[in-house]
């Protein structure tokens, strides 16, 4: 994916940040992540573990906002892993990820 193109997916998404409040947010691929915590000006990011394992949780703490944020490498795991991951992240709590 170009950089121009994650950038403005990026962008869309700090536009969206007020709507997302309960929201955890999943990256795939660490150019997008990176994007992400470049474009929101993140000064803060703090491991909370993994959803599996390979499968980063980290709260980013950015503008008026800390958000929970799975990051997946983009060639990481099976056909499943992304179904995989938001059943376990949301298993016992009333998490949604977008």
């Amino acid at each position: 994916m170009s950089a121009d193109i994650v950038n403005r997916l990026n962008s869309l998404l700090m536009e969206c940040m007020d709507e997302l409040e309960g929201y955890t947010l999943f990256h795939t691929g660490g150019d997008t992540l990176s994007s992400f915590i470049h474009l929101s000006g993140c000064r803060r990011i703090t491991s909370c573990g993994e959803v599996l394992p390979g499968i980063a949780i980290n709260k980013l703490i950015f503008g008026a906002y800390e958000k929970y944020v799975i990051s997946k490498s983009g060639g990481f795991g099976d056909r499943e892993v992304l179904v995989n991951c938001i059943n376990q992240g949301q298993e016992g709590r009333e998490r949604k990820i977008i």
